[in-house]
């Protein structure tokens, strides 16, 4: 017959101490919620970074200890040796992720891995803001005894994606990208658009107001029960309270008690619904991701009153004070803006004309093309590959990019550019030079000289005045 272990500790959240050091507390770096981060020292702030969930697994007889900042555990990264890093991950139940709490003779705490019996440690015992929290061998010093302070998280507010307990790639969105009044909000795999991004504001009584960044409106609940946003003032909004669970995720509830927020499960039906009991359904927890306003990349600015409209560069000109207005959206590049962030949401937003190549706002040249000439003349050139292999080859270079390429750019820790307004000067030189060179049939003759065609806009320029220590030499001639 099995048996329950009992609990020696109350489950809670907590805060987690040195005992050396009344400020020093462990602490998850900018309150990041990936997996990996390093568990560390810092001076007490009291913000949601250094509070945990501390849960007793009746079943194993452990605790596991999760981050209300991300709903992921403390976790021993992989190895039982002294000096290996704690960090957190999400809980999946194994050793390395779960601990004994065992009380000293002074009232102080001991963390004990179920991963190989080392204890919870910090470096040299060090109350610096940074150090890092590891295991080690246990020695009884002051470097392995915690304070474990009973404490109610709270959220500061700020930009935050909201994520469902269930899966850490389901967040709360708004349906379409609706910026309608009443649009409803579903749970959907997150994807760092602003109909997943709110604001939230803490109102200064342990309440707050949720404001969907994608149309500046506050959730609400419509009279059905559905969860969706609403067109009104701040003033007449419906106040939230974040109400932490014991497994290191919040309830989000309504001030008044009535409503909790919960994700329908069955697949048919993604919709967020506001339930007068959740009770222990796992759509009901969520966690705040922090998140940027936006990531740099291309963007198409659009009207807020008639997102049927974006704004382009007038004539498609790059001349200095050149004018830009709004235009009917036609999806030629001169609707295309870089974006690139310099922090502190600061950025600098530069005309995208550089990744194709128009005449009169319609599109002659397009990165596509440029990309099928630099490999199908570099192939001739270096290589004396006929153009037929590599245009028979293109439409699987196209699918691998589409598969293994592009799905990636809007996670990207940067994205480089390229291009250089030059080279279609030396691509017009070259296209027909190989075309002479080599014999073309069908649909690899149609799409050559297709492609050619594209060039006979731009002016033939000499591979002489390639600088040597270009990057294009790979593609024209000699190698940098």
């Amino acid at each position: 017959m099995l048996n329950r272990c009992t609990a020696s500790f109350e489950d809670g959240a907590y805060v987690i101490g040195m005992a050396s050091g009344a400020s020093a507390v462990l602490d998850v770096e900018a309150a990041s919620t990936e997996d990996g981060v390093q568990i560390q020292i810092y001076e007490a702030n009291n913000s949601v970074a250094q509070a945990y969930a501390v849960k007793y697994d009746e079943w194993s007889g452990y605790y596991y200890i999760v981050s209300y900042a991300s709903g992921k555990a403390l976790t021993v990264a992989g190895s039982d040796a002294n000096g290996t890093p704690v960090q957190l991950y999400g809980f999946a139940g194994r050793s390395e992720q779960l601990w004994t709490i065992i009380k000293n003779v002074d009232g102080t705490f001991a963390l004990k891995s179920a991963f190989g019996g080392r204890v919870l440690d910090v470096l040299a015992g060090s109350t610096a803001n940074g150090t890092k929290v590891q295991i080690y061998e246990g020695n009884g010093t002051i470097a392995q005894a915690f304070r474990l302070i009973a404490t109610t998280p709270v959220y500061n507010g700020g930009r935050f994606e909201i994520v469902n307990r269930g899966s850490d790639r389901i967040v709360l969105d708004v349906a379409s990208g609706s910026r309608a009044d009443g649009a409803q909000l579903q749970g959907y795999a997150s994807n760092d658009s602003m109909a997943q991004k709110y604001m939230i504001t803490e109102n200064g009584d342990g309440t707050y107001l949720i404001a969907a960044m994608v149309s500046s409106c506050y959730l609400g609940v419509s009279a059905d029960g559905t969860v969706c946003q609403q067109n009104v003032s701040a003033a007449n909004a419906m106040r939230w309270k974040m109400v932490p669970t014991n497994d290191g995720h919040f309830a989000i509830v309504s001030a008044d008690g009535t409503y909790v927020l919960a994700l329908r499960l069955a697949s048919s039906d993604p919709s967020v619904r506001a339930y007068r009991s959740a009770g222990q359904l796992v759509g009901a927890g969520w966690t705040l991701r922090k998140t940027t306003l936006l990531n740099s990349g291309m963007y198409l600015i659009t009207s807020f009153d008639d997102g049927d409209y974006a704004l382009e560069m007038v004539g498609s000109s790059l001349s200095n004070k050149a004018y830009a207005e709004v235009w009917e959206q036609d999806g030629s590049c001169t609707q295309k803006w870089l974006v690139t962030s310099l922090g502190d949401d600061i950025y600098r937003i530069y005309a995208g004309l550089r990744e194709e190549y128009c005449i009169d706002g319609r599109r002659v040249i397009n990165t596509q093309d440029i990309r099928l000439c630099r490999r199908t003349l570099r192939d001739a050139a270096t290589r004396g590959r006929s153009p037929a292999k590599t245009l028979t080859m293109w439409d699987h270079v196209l699918d691998g990019e589409t598969r293994y390429i592009k799905g990636f750019k809007t996670t990207a820790d940067f994205l480089l550019d390229t291009s250089f307004t030059y080279e279609l000067g030396l691509i017009s030189n070259l296209l027909g030079v190989v075309r002479r060179q080599f014999t073309l049939e069908g649909h690899n003759a149609e799409l050559w000289d297709e492609t050619a065609r594209r060039f006979e806009h731009v002016a033939p320029l000499s591979l002489d005045l390639l600088p040597p220590d270009s990057m294009l030499r790979e593609f024209y001639g000699g190698k940098v």
